[in-house]
């Protein structure tokens, strides 16, 4: 008799192959697994499958669409960077820093300007009750 992949396995295999849009109901999931796998229609089956998506949400390998009544799907994985582009020059980096470092003096200029406007205006009183 062929050994059957782990639970979690078999519910990431599902919503691969299920393939919604905005991830797989649980019913949809079970449905799937049933019918795949062969699974033992008895309530300890239906507590193991949801306490492994579960602890998929837990460790990030699975996701709530919405909340933990919604739909689950997949986290995807982060695509590998490759830093071999670089070559060790980090010449650009350094210069885009020193652009960042000039905006924010040009910046900090800015609002110098704007506070000698404000105090320019401060002897203006809001209150215009001289007039009654």
């Amino acid at each position: 008799m062929p050994r059957r992949p782990t639970y979690e396995k078999m519910i990431e295999d599902a919503i691969l192959t299920l393939n919604e849009r905005r991830g797989s109901s649980r019913q949809a999931i079970k449905k799937y697994l049933f019918e795949t796998y062969k699974l033992d229609d008895i309530p300890g089956t239906y507590t193991r499958i949801n306490t492994v998506i579960r602890k998929g949400i837990a460790n990030g390998k699975f996701k709530y669409s919405k909340g933990p009544s919604s739909r689950i799907g997949l986290v995807k994985k982060p695509k590998h960077v490759d830093h071999d582009d670089n070559n060790g020059d980090n010449n650009d980096n350094d210069n885009e820093n020193d652009n960042d470092k000039d905006n924010d003096k040009d910046n900090d200029n800015d609002h110098d300007k704007d506070n000698n406007n404000n105090e320019s205006r401060s002897h203006v009183s809001p209150n215009h009750s001289d007039h009654d």
